[in-house]
């Protein structure tokens, strides 16, 4: 028979529309030629920075080490910070675009949806994937890498974005906003690659003792990643690597995360639940203690010199999400108070450094992640809840409209800073109660918040929706705190010069240097033009916004 069978046929998911429609109009978009273009570019270029200038052979297998050890962590890093773009926004565009109940009023069934979005998204990945494949390819040219090597480490990014995506699809199905689905995502994904180290950092005599923190370290994608191009790395550690054991763990938890972010996915699709606010809801907002930040029961008028984009910000959103403000300031402080209590039990087992790094990357960590969460729609939602145009009737003024979105979410980044105290006031003890150092931290943490805030501001006012804005501001914030990490991999590989100019601009390093006596102890001081380049690029952004913001404020619809 010439016709394909019917089970046959959506067993092999030709007959999905949903898998044919989101296919090609992915392919076809603009946006994903641009994406797989910049992967490739950004690879190619450091691939030329880091060849060798004498010839393919002059260095040998160290400028192959130090050559694949950036491209696969610089890989890896790009398609976990892209992959959530296109997974995490599958189904809430369509609830955005008032399309989901059509959609799941057809004769498709839940299954089949589910399917077709996974797949297309996952597609999409898999190109992402092996465009990282040139760069890896060349440092065969240089001796002392193998196929072997290159194909464990394209395993490696295929199954950490395939996780992420199914991740990404799970938080689309279980939220009406990309928004909230993006800022869940991400924030997942970072724990995913952050947490599972922290045994090591944080235990590192536990781990010889109890042998299984040891092997929860490989479930992260990034520790994984670094076993495999820098397996010296934890060596100091203790912490023995078996590549064999290593990829068995590793890709035994993407396994389980891809078959958990399909199961909750498809179990939300096949029990929807509305979206009303309940009751209950409704009273518990006005009982203690969310009645203290914004009561329902009394609101004073907005003065004739408030800034009004500022007061409905901090009563409709900031301070308006009461319940989220508070479990997340809860939630600070216990982390927090968590850490205290492993610093004064700890003793001689936990080195001073190593808690530096922690409490700085903690800090750096909450900015980088709550402030663009707050700021990604500061302007696509007044665009999508067609309130713009409105908007424009005011006499309201650019510096008003960025003020007021910049400073209410601001306000919240402090309270969870605030909430983080227990921690300032450790690292003071620490330092026998030397304010110079906490205070440069302090700093540091304040001008990350300054530049976030002023990359996020162009984000929304340059992209067309919430869920793009939110991608571009992750991406871009993510590439600035981890990307100017790569010099530590690269060594001799890249010069003094590039070296202290690339870790100047990283808030991980400049306040560590600045609160460690041992960390990046030979480099010159990085905290004093990391704080003098942030401010400038931070005026110098918000300026742009400030431009950006009148012009779309006087042009004629």
């Amino acid at each position: 028979m010439d016709a394909t069978p019917a089970a046959l046929d959506e067993f092999i998911f030709v007959s999905n529309p949903i898998l044919q429609r989101e296919l090609v109009s992915t392919l076809r978009a603009s946006r994903s030629a641009w994406t797989l273009s910049t992967v490739a570019a950004l690879l190619a270029t450091l691939t030329l920075l880091l060849w060798p200038a004498g010839g393919i052979y002059s260095l040998g297998e160290q400028a192959a080490h130090t050559l694949l050890s950036t491209i696969a962590v610089g890989g890896l890093l790009l398609a976990l910070l892209i992959a959530p773009a296109f997974t995490a926004t599958c189904l809430t565009s369509e609830k955005e675009n008032a399309s989901y109940d059509l959609l799941t009023h057809t004769l498709l069934r839940p299954g089949q949806i589910a399917r077709g979005k996974i797949l297309s998204s996952q597609c999409f990945l898999l190109l992402l994937v092996l465009s990282t494949l040139p760069a890896l390819g060349a440092t065969l040219f240089l001796g002392g890498t193998g196929p072997g090597q290159i194909l464990n480490i394209l395993g490696v990014i295929a199954a950490a974005t395939v996780a992420t995506g199914l991740i990404g699809f799970a938080m689309s199905a279980w939220h009406r906003e990309s928004f909230s689905a993006l800022v869940i995502t991400y924030i997942l994904m970072f724990a995913w690659m952050i947490l599972p180290l922290l045994p090591i950092i944080l235990l590192p005599k536990m781990v010889t003792q109890i042998p299984i923190l040891g092997t929860i370290a490989w479930a992260s994608p990034l520790a994984v990643m670094l076993g495999l191009v820098e397996p010296g790395l934890f060596a100091r550690f203790a912490l023995p690597i078996s590549s064999q054991k290593m990829l068995v763990v590793y890709f035994s938890t993407c396994a389980t995360l891809i078959v958990l972010g399909q199961i909750l996915g498809t179990i939300r699709m096949l029990f929807p639940t509305s979206t009303h606010r309940s009751r209950s809801a409704t009273l518990k907002k006005r009982g203690f203690p969310y009645m203290l930040l914004d009561p329902d029961r009394r609101k004073s008028l907005i003065g004739n010199w408030t800034n009004v984009i500022l007061a409905k910000e901090l009563r409709s959103k900031t301070f308006g999400r009461a319940t989220w403000m508070i479990r997340s300031m809860y939630a600070t402080f216990s982390l927090s108070i968590l850490l205290v209590i492993l610093i004064l039990r700890g003793g001689d087992t936990l080195h001073l450094d190593v808690l530096k790094l922690v409490m700085i990357g903690f800090q750096v960590l909450v900015v980088t992640l709550i402030a663009p969460a707050l700021l990604a729609s500061a302007f696509t939602q007044e665009v999508e809840q067609r309130q713009f145009d409105l908007l424009r009737q005011t006499p309201i003024s650019p510096h008003a409209f960025l003020f007021g979105k910049a400073v209410s979410a601001w306000l919240l980044v402090i309270l969870l800073l605030i909430s983080a105290a227990p921690m300032w006031w450790m690292m003071n003890h620490l330092e026998n109660y030397q304010w110079q150092s906490t205070l440069v931290g302090i700093s540091v943490v304040s001008a990350t918040l300054l530049l976030a805030s002023s990359i996020t501001l162009n984000t929304t006012l340059l992209a067309r929706t919430t869920a793009a804005s939110s991608a571009m501001a992750y991406a871009l914030i993510s590439l600035l705190i981890f990307g100017t990490l790569l010099p530590l991999l690269m060594g001799a590989g890249l010069s003094a010069q590039w070296r202290t100019a690339i870790l100047s601009w990283n808030p991980f390093a400049a306040g560590l240097q600045a609160m460690s006596s041992e960390f990046l102890k030979g480099d010159p001081v990085l905290w004093k033009p990391f704080l003098s380049r942030t401010l400038i690029a931070s005026i110098l952004l918000f300026a742009v916004a400030w431009g950006l913001m009148w012009n779309k404020l006087r042009r004629e619809s």
